[in-house]
């Protein structure tokens, strides 16, 4: 009798924490969601021209990792032409000056991601995925 009165509260704490980290995590990748909605709404596709390529630090897991960085050349209206930097980056040098990338460009926030669905939602789908792993756990829980 007392081993079941030992573990029912350890188990109900179990499922609360799990349950605010699902919370927690939802919460997160649906703020992810809206501002990459919102960006996809302003943002315009466009092919943008390389005109630079650096060679700088990025941020990688707990550390930084040196990488080729693309830098477009996209129109920007009537102002003409607006160079921004891609948020994108690869180790190996495959970006050339004078190749075109297929960009989502706003260039009033001077923000270009690569066209691709996992460069738009990615991040929010992981987010979304992990908040119902922990919801799972927490209904394997309560059934138990």
């Amino acid at each position: 009798m007392q081993l079941k009165e030992h573990i029912w509260p350890a188990k109900r704490v179990t499922m609360a924490a799990t349950g605010f980290l699902g919370v927690a995590t939802l919460c997160m990748g649906l703020y992810v969601f809206i501002t990459q909605m919102v960006f996809a709404l302003r943002a315009s596709a466009q092919n943008g021209t390389i005109v630079e390529v650096r060679h700088e630090q990025v941020p990688r897991g707990r550390g930084s990792l040196l990488a080729y960085v693309p830098v477009v050349q996209v129109p920007a209206g009537e102002n003409g032409f607006v160079t921004i930097r891609v948020d994108t980056y690869s180790e190996e040098p495959i970006y050339k000056v004078g190749q075109h990338l297929s960009t989502l460009c706003d260039s009033a926030k001077l923000k270009c991601i690569p066209n691709t669905f996992l460069a738009k939602w990615g991040d929010a789908a992981v987010l979304i995925f992990l908040s119902f792993v922990f919801f799972l756990f927490v209904f394997k829980l309560w059934h138990l």
